[in-house]
């Protein structure tokens, strides 16, 4: 968040208070277990040049830090607040013109990975949260196994008398196949059928000779 501050006067002095007030996470998966909450938080003055105002620790530098510290483990997370002054080097003479005052709170990366590591563990134990052997053993049983294991020879016999039909013949095949071994002259026959066959290597059937490419 950004604000515009003018120094109306010369060698105007400004000093500034900031404040950030810590809570807490808390689930019913968690039992009694809280997330402290962990921030990081910039604050800014710079004028138009870019050049910082504040003196934060050193000077020409800004306000920057981590407020709190992660702990998974916690069973008390009171509020608590964060707080700067111009004791702090949230303090500056300004020249006359114009200024930018930015403030940026983030959430720490570091303690919601952590935090988000925690929770699945944490919910996982205490039978909140499936884990992955859960999930498995709801698809086992939403699945249906019987028939499945059948031998060829059971499910030509499910087929029925051949009528001679092409159709009887194809599923006959497709009962077999399991069972039938694959020879490198099949293979090799499936292969020159395939290059023959429509839109294959040498079966192209559109009207523009230039796509067609030859490799023989």
């Amino acid at each position: 968040m950004d604000a515009h501050l003018i120094s109306e006067t010369n060698n105007s002095a400004f000093n500034f208070d900031a404040k950030v007030i810590r809570g807490s996470f808390t689930d019913p998966c968690l039992a009694n277990i809280c997330f402290p909450f962990v921030y990081d938080y910039n604050l800014s003055l710079k004028n138009n040049c870019g050049l910082e105002q504040f003196s934060y620790l050193a000077a020409n530098t800004a306000l920057s830090e981590t407020i709190g510290t992660f702990n998974t483990t916690s069973t008390s997370c009171p509020s608590q607040t964060a707080s700067w002054n111009g004791s702090d080097g949230l303090t500056a003479i300004l020249p006359t013109g114009e200024y930018t005052l930015s403030k940026k709170l983030t959430v720490n990366e570091d303690a919601t990975n952590t935090y988000a590591d925690a929770y699945i563990s944490i919910g996982q134990a205490n039978g909140c949260i499936k884990t992955l052997a859960d999930f498995v053993a709801i698809e086992q049983g939403l699945s249906i196994l019987d028939g499945c294991d059948i031998s060829c020879q059971e499910c030509v016999n499910e087929l029925g008398p051949d009528d001679g039909s092409p159709e009887w013949q194809d599923l006959y095949d497709l009962c077999m196949e399991p069972c039938t071994p694959i020879t490198p002259c099949q293979i090799s026959y499936e292969m020159r059928l395939e290059d023959v066959s429509p839109n294959g290597q040498y079966g192209y059937i559109g009207t523009d000779a230039t796509e067609l490419g030859f490799s023989v």
